[in-house]
């Protein structure tokens, strides 16, 4: 049997595992994604944009408080997840709406 003691990190996981009578330490690459919804133009700006790095995205239909909302869904490290939030509301002021890049790293 296996007890997991602690974890920690943000882009990459250092979990600590009591095994055996043994403490381990495996790492896990951890990824996240934001989301972005908003008018079809504004989008399709944002995925020229994307194309033009390295980003992994796709578009997307997701639900919030008033329903579904279809956008693209951005996958990156979670370190990176506010300053790309920064970028796309420089770019398009509240033209669109961000989710999920206001969590905070540990």
């Amino acid at each position: 049997m296996e007890n997991i003691i602690n974890a920690t990190g943000s882009d990459v996981i250092e979990l600590w595992i009591y095994r055996n009578g043994k403490i381990i330490k495996k790492y896990f690459n951890n990824r996240t994604w934001i989301f972005v919804s908003g008018d079809l133009y504004y989008l399709t700006m944002l995925e020229k944009s994307l194309d033009a790095t390295n980003y992994i995205y796709r578009y997307a239909t997701m639900n919030d408080i008033y329903g579904l909302q279809k956008g693209i869904q951005i996958y990156l490290s979670p370190s990176k997840s506010s300053d790309m939030a920064s970028r796309i509301e420089e770019s398009f002021g509240s033209r669109l709406k961000i989710y999920n890049a206001d969590i905070n790293n540990i």
